[in-house]
This record gives C-alpha cells, sequence and structure tokens, in this order.
C-alpha cells in the first residue's frame, strides 16, 4: 500500500473523528434534537384544530389566573399559570394554546437528551432522545400531560447533574412540589425518592464509618434549603387560591369520583358491549348498580365490591402491552384499545419493534453481566432514581386508571434510558473503530431527515378545524355568551365552548367548583350555562325548535353547516328559522337559507324562570 493511500486513509479518518467529535458536542446536539422537534411539530400552528376535551377546561383555569391572580389549586396550577402566561403574550386563545404545546415538547426534547447524555454515550443519548421526539403520543396529547413530563425528567436529572446531597434535595424539591402544583399522585414519588436517597446517604456514611463525606449540617444544607425553596413557590399559590382552603377537599372530591367512575365504565364497556351507554356521561348508572353509589372513591369501591375492583385492575393491567406499544413505537398489536379512543393497530411493525427492543436489553445486560464490575458508579442513583416514577406508574396509575400512552411517561422513560444504555453497552464492547466515526453525523442527519411531518397536509389539501372555525364565530358574542343570564346551546363542541368562551370571575368559579358533585356531569347551577350537543333531539323530529327553547330556558343557540341543512329538510324546524325576527328570535351572526351556511341565533330577553 502507498504512502499517499495511507495518508488519505488517516486525513479521512481524522476528518470523520472530527465531525463525530462535533456531532456528539453540546452546541450541536441540543440545536439539534431541537431542531428534529420542531420538525415533527412543524405545521402545528396551520393544520392542528384547537384541543378539546382536558385543554378547554385548563384554560378556563387559566383565564382565571390572568384576569384575577386566582388559581384553582387542585388542578395542576403550575400548568395553568404557565398557560396563562402564553395567553398574556400572544392575547388569542388558538396561539396560547399551540405555543404552549410547541414550548412544553420542546423543553421536554431538551431535557430528556440531557438526561440521556449523563447515563450514555453523547451519540447515543442524542439518538434516544430523537426515538422520544418522533413518537406521536409524546407530542399529541393533552399538553397538560405532556407538561408532567418535565418533573419526571427534572428530578433525574438533577440527581446526574450535581451529584451528591444537593443534586438530591434539589431533586426531592422538584417532586413535592409537583405533587401539589402538577399531578397529586407525584407525592408517592417524592416519598419514594425520600425513602431512596435516605438508604443512599445511611449506606455512604456505613461505608466511610466516622469519617463521613457529608456532616449533618452539610445534609440539613443541602435537603433544607431546596425543599425550604420549594416549599415558599407551594405557599405563594396556596396563598392565591381562588377556593377557601377550608373547602379545598370538598372540591377536590369530585375530580377523584368522577375520574373513577368514567375509568371504571370505559373499562366495564369494554368487558361488557351489551352496555351501550356514554361512559362520560351515564357512568354513574354502572357506578350504582355495582358499588351502590353513584360518585364512590376508590376507597369506597374497594370497601362495597373488592370484586369488581380487582377485575377492573386485571382489565388495565391486561392492557398494558397494548399501551406501553404505542408509548414506545405509535402503534399497538392489536386488541382492546388502552387509550379512551381508537389508536393505530400495526401488529408487524409492534411485534417486530417490541422483540427488538426486548433483545437489546437482554443483550445489554448479558455482555454488562460479563464484563469487569465498576464503571457505573457515578450514575447508579441516577439509574434508581428512575425507579419512583416507574413504580407509580405501574401499581397505582395503570391499575386504577387504564394504561393509555400519556400515562404511561414515568415508565416508558427509564424504559428508553435502558434501550439506550444496552444499546450503549454494546457499542464499548465492540470498542472504538476509527473508521466507523462517521457514524455518528450519519445517523443524526438520517434521524433528522427521516423524521415525519406530523401536522403538514399534502399539497393543496386544506386544513380542517372545526372547532376552532366554530370558536372564531362566536368571539365576537364572549361577553353575551358569558353573561350569568345566558343558556347557550352550541352544538357538537358544547364541552370545549364552556372552557374557551365563558369567563367567570372569582366568585362564579368558586361557585361552579363546589356545587353539588352530582351537578359536575349536567353543568347544573353553573351560569352561564352551555347545554349540548345541541340536546335537540334528532333534526328530523316533529318538536319545533322554538317549544324546545323555551322548556330549556334556551336563549343563544349556534347551529354548524351540517346542522342548518338538517333543520331546513324538516318543515317544522324551517317554518322557525323562517320566522326569525317576528317570533321574538333574532340571527345575530351568519345565514341558513338551504346553502349550509352556519347561523348564531338569540332572543332579546330571556324567558321567564
Amino acid at each position: 500500500m502507498s504512502s499517499d493511500s495511507v495518508a488519505v486513509r488517516e486525513r479521512l479518518g481524522g476528518l470523520a473523528q472530527r465531525a463525530s467529535d462535533l456531532a456528539r458536542s453540546p452546541w450541536v446536539a441540543y440545536p439539534a434534537i431541537a431542531l428534529l422537534q420542531l420538525k415533527v411539530l412543524w405545521g402545528a400552528w396551520i393544520y392542528r384544530d384547537l384541543t378539546q376535551g382536558d385543554t378547554a377546561a385548563y384554560f378556563k383555569r387559566a383565564m382565571l389566573w390572568h384576569q384575577t391572580g386566582r388559581i384553582d389549586l387542585n388542578w395542576s396550577p403550575l400548568y395553568t399559570t404557565f398557560y396563562a402566561w402564553c395567553y398574556r403574550i400572544t392575547g388569542d386563545v388558538y396561539a396560547a394554546t399551540i405555543l404552549h404545546r410547541v414550548l412544553i415538547v420542546l423543553a421536554a426534547a431538551l431535557l430528556i437528551l440531557a438526561l440521556f447524555r449523563r447515563l450514555v454515550s453523547p451519540g447515543v443519548a442524542w439518538l434516544a432522545a430523537a426515538w422520544w421526539a418522533v413518537v406521536p403520543y409524546n407530542v399529541d396529547v393533552f399538553e397538560v400531560h405532556l407538561f408532567t413530563i418535565l418533573p419526571l425528567v427534572a428530578a433525574p436529572l438533577a440527581v446526574l447533574k450535581w451529584p451528591g446531597p444537593r443534586g438530591h434535595g434539589i431533586a426531592l424539591a422538584i417532586m413535592a412540589g409537583a405533587a401539589v402544583l402538577v399531578r397529586n399522585e407525584m407525592a408517592v414519588v417524592a416519598l419514594l425518592l425520600a425513602g431512596l436517597f435516605g438508604v443512599w446517604e445511611w449506606r455512604l456514611a456505613a461505608r466511610y464509618g466516622g469519617e463521613a463525606p457529608s456532616s449533618g449540617r452539610t445534609l440539613g444544607f443541602a435537603y433544607g434549603v431546596p425543599l425550604a425553596v420549594s416549599a415558599v413557590v407551594v405557599l405563594f399559590f396556596v396563598t392565591r387560591s381562588a377556593i377557601p382552603l377550608s373547602q379545598l377537599p370538598q372540591a377536590y372530591a369530585p375530580k377523584h369520583t368522577i375520574n373513577m367512575c368514567q375509568a371504571y365504565a370505559f373499562g366495564y364497556k369494554q368487558r361488557h358491549p351489551e352496555w351501550t351507554k356514554n361512559h362520560w356521561t351515564e357512568c354513574s348508572e354502572v357506578m350504582q348498580a355495582r358499588f351502590g353509589e353513584s360518585y364512590p372513591t376508590l376507597a369506597t369501591m374497594l370497601r362495597r365490591n373488592p370484586r369488581a375492583v380487582l377485575g377492573h385492575f386485571a382489565w388495565n393491567v391486561r392492557l398494558l402491552p397494548g399501551g406501553m406499544q404505542l408509548s414506545l413505537f405509535g402503534a399497538s398489536s392489536g386488541g382492546p384499545t388502552p387509550d379512551y379512543h381508537p389508536v393505530p393497530v400495526n401488529p408487524g411493525k409492534a411485534f417486530v419493534l417490541s422483540g427488538f427492543l426486548a433483545a437489546l436489553v437482554a443483550a445489554g445486560v448479558v455482555v454488562r453481566a460479563r464484563a469487569v464490575p465498576g464503571g457505573a458508579r457515578a450514575t447508579a442513583l441516577g439509574w434508581l432514581s428512575l425507579i419512583p416514577a416507574a413504580a407509580v406508574t405501574l401499581l397505582l396509575v395503570v391499575p386504577t386508571q387504564r394504561p393509555r400512552p400519556d400515562y404511561l411517561y414515568g415508565l416508558t422513560l427509564p424504559i428508553v434510558a435502558a434501550a439506550a444504555w444496552a444499546a450503549d453497552t454494546l457499542l464499548r464492547r465492540v470498542g472504538p473503530v476509527p473508521r466507523l466515526a462517521f457514524l455518528t453525523p450519519v445517523a443524526m442527519a438520517c434521524a433528522l431527515m427521516a423524521a415525519p411531518f406530523r401536522y403538514v397536509l399534502p399539497t393543496g389539501t386544506a386544513p380542517v378545524r372545526p372547532l376552532l372555525d366554530t370558536l372564531r364565530r362566536l368571539e365576537p358574542f364572549q361577553a353575551r355568551i358569558s353573561d350569568p343570564q345566558t343558556v347557550l346551546a352550541p352544538g357538537l363542541f358544547s364541552s370545549s365552548l364552556r372552557g374557551y368562551l365563558i369567563r367567570l370571575d372569582r366568585v362564579s368559579y368558586a361557585h361552579a367548583v363546589l356545587r353539588p358533585q352530582a351537578q359536575w356531569m349536567s353543568e347544573a347551577g353553573l351560569t352561564p350555562k352551555v347545554i349540548g350537543p345541541l340536546e335537540l333531539g334528532s333534526p328530523g323530529g316533529d318538536e319545533s325548535l322554538e317549544t324546545f327553547f323555551a322548556e330549556h330556558g334556551v336563549n343563544l343557540v349556534y347551529l354548524d353547516e351540517q346542522t342548518c341543512r338538517a333543520y331546513r329538510s324538516n318543515p317544522v324546524h324551517r317554518r322557525f328559522l323562517d320566522s326569525l325576527g317576528t317570533n321574538g328570535w333574532r340571527m345575530l351572526a351568519g345565514a341558513c337559507d338551504g346553502m349550509g351556511e352556519w347561523l348564531l341565533i338569540g332572543r332579546d330577553r330571556a324567558p321567564a324562570s
């Protein structure tokens, strides 16, 4: 071999090594993962509809903070204040919703990369973070669920970034604060972390005998200061509570009991297809039959019918493999949905990737078992600090709720980390191969190019955003909709519009939250009142709209295109629509002349009660 060929090869190898070193550096890795995550999110602000369901309810609480400086302590106050901050800088419901989603997802991707870089080699860490970033259920679920990722990553990251008692104290403070300000079940995670750190400090002191590396004063300072800061933050939110502290338990009760009612009813419906009622609004029927109470607590359920509860637990655990496949690969191998909605089913993809993941982790364990002991002690506690959240998810969340992917972050995070560790272990076994140094930047470039655009539609396809369209049509009438005397029938999106459109002051909000538990499902007693979806019966029915509106006290009605067409085709309803302006009702916006336009109509005065 000529000396020129050797020189060229050495130069190419040097260039590959420099490219690899550059790709692994934080100056490239973090912008690259942010770029990949932005590619996945690209177009969400153009093509994605306004989030329905839970997000609308949290927006109502965000507006409580925005308008009055008060929060609801029972419903993720840290998240709602962040949502309110996004609204403050945008001034628009849709812009704030998209902005806070993008910021949460980007923050999670960056934090996860930071965590993985402290557990495995930088190149493998980036690829593992990229895996996390492209899974749909880590991007496109309720924003409040995405927000829970942040403390779950921040706590173990603190343990690894600041080795020793200071990092332990910061991690414990993060999780303790999150238990109050993000999700209540994180209190159990905080307790498990406290036990883990206590055992760790005790064993460390026992190892060093009388010359322990950390004195009692040092430990007290390391744990006490972060916990004190966390307590001050929590206290600030407590002082801003819209609900009197003495009434917080009463306000919290429906959050737990209605959740258990709906979760149990959905699983019951899957096991008993003959029960066809709505598990969201009619779950109390099942609970009354099974537990003798419409909205029992979990403790009451266990006491009155433990067999039924254990059946509920067993069913949810049975669904766990499908939930994990969705969380890790974006598709399940089949069977009943572990979510509340239909999910992607791809048996080939799910089985192959599940088998590959299991084989990868098993190979990593075998190789590591044969290696010389040592070398992992620096990160041991970081790995252990992932276990409490996984245990709470597996033993508490999955049995009582169901293994929907956005409930499983505490479990999927350590699984992705374990896969990264196994890959890193196998690569270290092979040893450095200078000729393959270029693989790191090539793999990163391929991941960036292959990452999908989740929201961009084919050329020529218009975005379909019915909830946003409805909101834009009704926003000019927000003051009237928020009037306590208003009874609105807004159609299909009644629940979401209730959250996005109605503005409540502190007193009205407290009244709504503290109303009797049974009224939570029907919204009775909440003014202004929203009924829906339309609750007008079949468009082909014979009851006149005017009669129905009078019976239910409705004084403001929104009809979308489809409903307009259906009512125009019914002679009874068409007479009502043709008489607008002379029958006590008038058109406020839109038109409904048979061409499919939308319509907003209202009465000048609400019917007497």
